[in-house]
C-alpha cells in the first residue's frame, strides 16, 4: 500500500521490509508498520488537535482494527476508536480500549445494543428514532445516560454509494423533538461524511458541501434549546484539515489515513506526516 509515498519519504522502511522478507521473518499477506513513523505521525496530529481544542477519536480499519496500535494511541492521548462495525467495536472492547464514537457507517446490532452501552463509548452516533429508543430502553436498564450525534444530510451533499443515512436537515427539528425526551439518552451533538477531502485542483485539502450541512444542523440543534458540545466532522483528519476545522468552528476529527500518511504534505505550516505502512 501506498508504494509511491513510501518510495518517497521513507526508502529506509522498503529496504527493512525486504531484508526481513527475504530472511523469511515476514510471512507473505502481512501487513509491516514502522511504528517509530507512525508514532509520530500520531503524535504530530494529536498534538496539533490538542492546540486548537479539538477532540480526536482515531479510525483503524485502515491497519487492520490492530489493538496494539491503537494501545500506543491511547497512550498518545487520543480520546478512544472510532468503529466502523460492530466486529471492531468487539475488537476494542476484548482489548479494553476506549470507544469514541460508534454507529455512524453501520448502526449497531439490536443484539448489541446493550453490550456496546455497557462498555460505556463516549457517543453513539444515530439516525433512526428506532435505533434511538432501543438505546434509551438499554441505557435506562443499566442506570446509565448515553450521549447520542445525530448523522444529517442535506441536498447536494457527497454520499458515497451504500452509505446513504442519516437525518434530512428538513426533518431535524421533528427528529430532536421525538427522541430528546427519553430516558437514558442525551444529544451531544451532530456529524456527517465526508465533510473535508483533498482537492487535486487546489492541492489541498477543502471542505465538502457536508460541512456546510454540518454546520446548518448546529444551528436548527441550537434553535430548538439544544447546545451542541461535538461538532464531528471526519474524513482525511491530518494536521492541515485540523485548521481547517479550527477555521470553521468543528471541534472533533477521526484521523485514520493522516495516522498512515496519504495525504498532501505541501502546506510549510504544519509537520506532515510521512507514510509508515507496507502490504507485504
Amino acid at each position: 500500500m501506498f508504494v509511491e509515498r513510501l518510495q518517497k519519504d521513507n526508502p529506509k522502511f522498503i529496504e527493512a521490509i525486504v531484508r526481513l522478507q527475504q530472511a523469511g521473518k515476514l510471512l507473505p499477506d502481512s501487513y509491516a508498520v514502522d511504528m517509530d513513523q507512525y508514532r509520530a505521525n500520531a503524535k504530530a496530529i494529536v498534538e496539533s488537535a490538542n492546540a486548537k481544542g479539538i477532540k480526536l477519536y482515531f479510525m483503524l480499519k485502515q491497519i487492520g482494527r490492530n489493538p496494539v496500535l491503537a494501545q500506543e494511541l491511547v497512550k498518545l492521548g487520543y480520546d478512544g476508536a472510532v468503529v466502523v462495525d460492530f466486529k471492531e467495536a468487539q475488537v476494542m472492547m476484548r482489548h479494553n480500549i476506549p470507544i469514541g464514537n460508534v454507529g455512524h457507517l453501520v448502526q449497531i446490532p439490536e443484539g448489541m445494543v446493550k453490550e456496546v452501552v455497557a462498555y460505556g463509548p463516549e457517543v453513539i452516533t444515530v439516525y433512526t428514532a428506532d435505533k434511538v429508543r432501543s438505546i434509551s430502553r438499554a441505557a435506562s436498564e443499566l442506570g446509565k445516560e448515553q450521549k447520542l450525534l445525530i448523522r444529517v444530510f442535506g441536498d447536494g451533499d457527497m454520499i458515497y454509494p451504500g452509505q446513504t443515512a442519516g437525518i434530512h436537515l428538513n426533518d431535524l427539528a421533528a427528529f430532536v423533538a421525538e427522541i430528546r425526551d427519553l430516558p437514558g439518552i442525551r444529544i451531544a451533538g451532530i456529524t456527517s461524511f465526508p465533510c473535508f477531502l483533498y482537492s487535486a485542483e487546489e492541492d489541498d485539502i477543502a471542505p465538502t458541501a457536508n460541512l456546510q450541512t454540518v454546520l446548518r444542523a448546529k444551528d436548527i440543534l441550537i434553535e430548538n434549546g439544544i447546545e451542541p458540545q461535538i461538532i464531528n466532522t471526519p474524513s482525511t483528519t491530518c494536521c492541515r484539515t485540523l485548521e481547517l476545522m479550527a477555521e470553521h468552528g468543528c471541534n472533533c476529527g477521526e484521523p485514520g489515513h493522516g495516522l498512515t500518511a496519504t495525504t498532501p504534505n505541501h502546506v510549510d505550516s504544519v509537520q506532515p506526516e510521512k507514510a509508515c505502512i507496507a502490504y507485504v
